[in-house]
């Protein structure tokens, strides 16, 4: 995904701790990258915060 040439990848995972939380991770330019540090009840809602954090950070 690019926004405003900046190229972000989104991953949304299961947590290896608590099988039932989902997490997500931004990496940008292959360099810097955000892990969320709270689980979200399903991979729907952590790739919506995902987005939220984007968002906020343009």
């Amino acid at each position: 995904m690019d926004i405003r040439g900046r190229h972000v990848v989104i991953r949304v995972f299961k947590g290896a701790f608590f099988e039932d939380e989902w997490f997500f991770e931004l990496i940008e330019d292959q360099y810097s990258f955000n892990v969320s540090e709270t689980g979200f009840p399903s991979d729907r809602d952590a790739l919506d915060a995902a987005l939220r954090c984007i968002l906020a950070s343009i």
